[in-house]
């Protein structure tokens, strides 16, 4: 079973993504910000990947996969980060491609690239 941190401060989304994830036999935490997301990180160390938003109170996804891949990077390296956003695609992939293990897709109706994420991690 693998364990996804689901960063998403939309009610609506948060169920959606859960609800997917857990068809797939996921275990899913949800925090609704970036800072939330990383103090679950830092307590737990065990997810086998992140789902964050990008646009999220007091820290989004990019603020976040900045603190785990530069100053946490001992232990969070090699996280797979699944970065989705309602906005444009290509403004989020130039914040984040410096990073390993960090993907980036538009939010759609269409969860697919949720389930190709599971496939990597």
């Amino acid at each position: 079973m693998k364990k996804i941190l689901i960063l998403e401060d939309f009610p609506m989304h948060q169920q959606r993504y859960s609800s997917l994830l857990k068809d797939e036999d996921c275990e899913v935490t949800i925090k609704s910000n970036g800072f939330l997301g990383l103090v679950a990180l830092l307590n737990e160390k065990s997810f086998d990947g992140v789902i964050t938003d990008e646009h999220m109170p007091k820290m989004n996804g990019t603020q976040f996969i900045h603190a785990i891949k530069n100053r946490y990077s001992k232990h969070f390296s090699n996280l797979p980060v699944l970065i989705h956003t309602m906005s444009s695609l290509e403004i989020e992939e130039s914040r984040v491609r410096d990073y390993s293990r960090v993907y980036s897709h538009k939010k759609t109706k269409d969860t697919t690239y949720i389930k190709d994420f599971l496939q990597v991690i």
